[in-house]
């Protein structure tokens, strides 16, 4: 009894902290300036994010709340007020201000989300240079002065630029429906992921915490899986590696998620829209490995599956929270229903029937 008493302690002592240091890594704003620094295209992008999140949408959110709101109610209520009732005043402000909504925030929200997953993926690409500058940088360096090399840089993560190179020198040719294939299956992944929190939200009681929690996991999986789809991680390495460290990623979401739950539905977007390409680039400049108590068992490190760049075999070591379980189930479920008879399509139904079984055996 003691000794299980004493295991829950210390788990609990781990992953406490593990999640703290994903608090503390969210927060590290200034590493995203250092990316900014060295690299101008990623400032411009980052701040035409801010100036499009802060200034176009909010903009058009306080407009509508402090001007345009009040002005349409007192018109509308000043010129129908002798020949209407509240009733009809009420409902013709409301569709005037939901005409406004439709036809300006939501399409601003839409325009605002689709530019920040473009310009999220591009600052990935270019922040994931800078880094590998730096570590060659660093490993003349060590050359030229003969000091031994860290575990953490025997082994410099490779840029999306050097994913196609073979050890031989020769460029390597990904199958096209492969690349399709792993992007269609993150995608439904995610979004049934995404369901997942629409509907533990509705749950009574423990809804909006395990709300915040899920939102959580998903923004910080968001901002990690730019670096890791950049460097080729298999998405069932992407997802054992986040469920065997579920504390840190829910530490890194969470600054994220408490904006998204405790704002308005277009404040949260602003927010998110304009934080998000910073969150990309804290992500791309941790070195997982460096992480005091990070399971490094999976081999997916900083960004960088190296043992599965460097040839050797690793195994996915089951995880105690089965996060992703039920979304991979319910996205196996929905592709293979619409799989149709095609020889493309069974080639997709194949593959993804063997990712499922992986990551069940994980």
């Amino acid at each position: 009894m003691l000794a299980r008493f004493d295991l829950a302690v210390r788990f609990l002592e781990k992953n406490c902290a593990l999640w703290s240091r994903g608090v503390w890594h969210a927060i590290q704003v200034q590493r995203s300036l250092y990316f900014c620094v060295r690299e101008g295209e990623i400032f411009k992008k980052c701040t035409r994010s801010a100036l499009l999140n802060g200034v176009v949408f909010y903009g058009s959110l306080l407009w509508a709340e402090r001007v345009l709101n009040p002005l349409v109610t007192a018109l509308v209520s000043g010129g129908m007020r002798d020949v209407a009732g509240e009733r009809a005043i009420g409902a013709t402000t409301g569709a005037i201000l939901w005409t406004y909504d439709m036809f300006w925030m939501f399409p601003i929200y839409l325009i605002s989300f689709l530019v920040s997953v473009v310009w999220s993926q591009d600052v990935a690409e270019l922040a994931l240079e800078v880094r590998e500058v730096d570590l060659r940088n660093a490993e003349r360096k060590r050359n030229r002065s003969g000091d031994s090399p860290s575990d953490s840089q025997k082994n410099p993560g490779k840029t999306h630029g050097d994913l196609s190179k073979q050890p031989n020198g020769k460029t390597r040719s990904p199958a096209l429906l492969d690349v399709y294939f792993e992007k269609l299956c993150t995608m439904v992944v995610l979004y049934v992921f995404w369901m997942e929190v629409q509907v533990v939200g509705c749950l009574p009681v423990v809804g909006p915490s395990l709300e915040l929690l899920f939102t959580a996991w998903l923004m910080a999986f968001y901002c990690f899986d730019y670096a890791w789809s950049i460097n080729g991680v298999a998405l069932e390495r992407r997802i054992a590696t986040f469920e065997n460290n579920w504390a840190f990623f829910w530490g890194f979401g969470t600054p994220l998620a408490l904006l998204i739950n405790f704002t308005s539905f277009y404040t949260s977007a602003m927010l998110s829209g304009g934080l998000f390409p910073i969150s990309v680039l804290i992500a791309c400049g941790i070195e997982l490995a460096d992480i005091e108590g990070f399971d490094k068992t999976v081999g997916v490190e900083g960004g960088v599956d190296r043992k599965q760049k460097s040839g050797q075999r690793t195994t996915n070591h089951p995880s105690l929270l089965s996060i992703f379980g039920l979304a991979m189930r319910i996205a196996s479920f929905l592709i293979n229903g619409a799989m149709g008879k095609s020889a493309w399509m069974s080639s997709i139904h194949s593959k993804f029937n063997m990712l499922l079984v992986k990551f069940s055996r994980g």
